[in-house]
């Protein structure tokens, strides 16, 4: 009995020390890393990483960078950092994410390879890091004052800095969208602008006062067609630029006109109801302005819609007594044109103020073209009672 006890004392010990020893035991990946030639560190970078052990690849990181003194940018040392970047995956939990970040800027910073330069930026979307992001900054900047031809891997670092990008890179890439570095890739540079923009709408209202007239009419035209800027922004933006150019003294040029219309649309198309008295005073303006030939039929027109949509408390009586002016125009037989004359009878019923009725119900008296009579009456069955 003493002995058959004795033998599993003895059993349950020696299977303890093969756990003890198991535990302790060293990957056999950790050895081929330490012994072996650069791809078979490579190999068990690879194996390492598909066992959720990442740290073998910040070894990895570390030996390539240490090396390239020596070997510069060796295919074989690029090749296995391309490996190790690969296996450190995407999740931050899973790596001393701040540690990795260092290291891939500095990959970034010391390694040309395009290719794994590429690999960096892939990565570092996932491990940011003021340091990094900083790095990418530079990098661009340098490629914009030398005014390099665009590459993959500086077209990365533009889309990267709308992911991971900070206060200077929105100001970097406004700067270079602005000054027309890379004119024919400005769609990539805005989306990616527009990604940042949210965060740094103070910095495009002084970068806007600050700006020539044609600056300021690419800074509009940025932000109102951007998909991924704030309505808010467009309309602060835009509304600055209305109030701007319609206080502008003596016959205003061809690119405030442009500013002035693009403005207008831009709150039209925002709603933006805080512009709403803006909108209503630069009517008159607008309707001089087209008296005057500097407007075309078309550009008064889209002035009219615009100014029904973002309406204020006075919108009703100013276009109703143009409406009256029109109407007297053609009792004279000096007959108005008739998309202007549509124009506002539609803004009109769209407002839907009883204030229109003696207006809109003469119309219907006139020689109008039926289409002009036909809307005149759908704006009257619009009117609120």
């Amino acid at each position: 009995m003493k002995r058959s006890r004795c033998l599993t004392i003895i059993t349950v010990v020696i299977a303890l020390l093969c756990l003890q020893q198991a535990a302790f035991a060293i990957p056999d990946y950790e050895v081929s890393f330490v012994k072996g030639d650069i791809n078979q560190k490579k190999k068990a970078v690879i194996t390492a990483g598909e066992q959720g052990m990442t740290s073998l690849s910040l070894k990895a990181i570390d030996f390539a960078l240490a090396e390239h003194s020596t070997l510069g940018d060796d295919a074989d040392l690029v090749m296995l950092l391309e490996a190790a970047i690969q296996a450190v995956g995407t999740d931050p939990a899973k790596v001393d994410a701040k540690t990795l970040s260092q290291k891939l800027g500095e990959v970034f910073t010391v390694y040309k390879d395009d290719t794994l330069r590429m690999a960096v930026l892939d990565r570092l979307v996932f491990f940011p890091s003021t340091e990094s992001v900083n790095i990418i900054n530079s990098y661009v900047s340098d490629c914009a004052l030398q005014k390099a031809a665009m590459t993959n891997v500086l077209l990365k670092a533009i889309g990267s800095l709308g992911k991971i990008g900070n206060a200077s890179s929105f100001s970097l890439l406004f700067a270079v969208d602005l000054d027309e570095i890379w004119p024919q890739y400005a769609a990539q540079i805005e989306y990616s602008l527009g990604l940042l923009a949210n965060n740094n709408e103070k910095a495009i209202l002084n970068i806007y006062a600050s700006a020539p007239i044609d600056k300021k009419l690419k800074i509009l035209q940025m932000t109102s067609k951007s998909s991924t800027i704030s309505k808010n922004i467009k309309g602060d933006v835009a509304q600055n630029a209305l109030a701007e150019t319609i206080t502008i003294a003596g016959t205003p040029t061809a690119e405030q006109l442009s500013l002035q219309r693009l403005s207008l649309q831009t709150l039209a198309d925002a709603n933006w109801t805080r512009a709403a008295t803006l909108v209503t005073s630069y009517f008159p303006v607008a309707k001089n302005e087209y008296e005057n030939g500097l407007l075309s039929v078309d550009q008064f027109a889209q002035v009219i819609t615009c100014t029904g949509v973002v309406a204020s408390s006075e919108t009703d009586q100013i276009l109703s007594l143009y409406l009256d002016s029109l109407n007297k125009s053609m009792e004279k037989n000096m007959i108005p044109e008739t998309k202007i004359v549509l124009a506002v009878i539609n803004a009109l019923g769209g407002l839907g103020d009883k204030t229109a009725f003696d207006y809109l119900l003469y119309v219907t008296y006139l020689e109008y073209p039926e289409e002009v009579i036909s809307a005149a009456r759908n704006a009257l069955a619009k009117l609120k009672w």
